[in-house]
């Protein structure tokens, strides 16, 4: 039987910086990781916090930040926010913690 997917749905929000004299664009990203266990025995300091045995999801950019399409919005401050949907992987244990 196979194990179900996992998808992470991602709300980021940033402010524009194009008021800003920078020499380059700015860009904000996170990383997102998941860690897999047979149990809920997650504490601040267990597991570790480092890639491994976190597993990498991907590079969220809050990008077109200037646009209105393509899953971009405006909250009620004005902010943009940008909504992207990741796919996790697999579920293979009974407990799935993103970070």
């Amino acid at each position: 039987k196979e194990a179900p997917a996992a998808m992470t749905d991602h709300r980021v929000s940033a402010a524009a910086m194009t008021a800003r004299a920078a020499p380059r664009p700015c860009k904000e990203t996170f990383n997102v990781f998941y860690y897999e266990s047979d149990a809920d025995t997650a504490t601040a300091t267990w597991p570790p916090w480092m890639e491994n045995p976190y597993v990498k999801v991907a590079t969220v950019a809050a990008e077109h930040l200037s646009r209105r399409d393509g899953g971009n919005s405006r909250d009620d401050n004005n902010n943009n926010n940008n909504n992207r949907r990741r796919p996790a992987g697999r579920v293979n244990r009974k407990t799935l913690r993103l970070g």
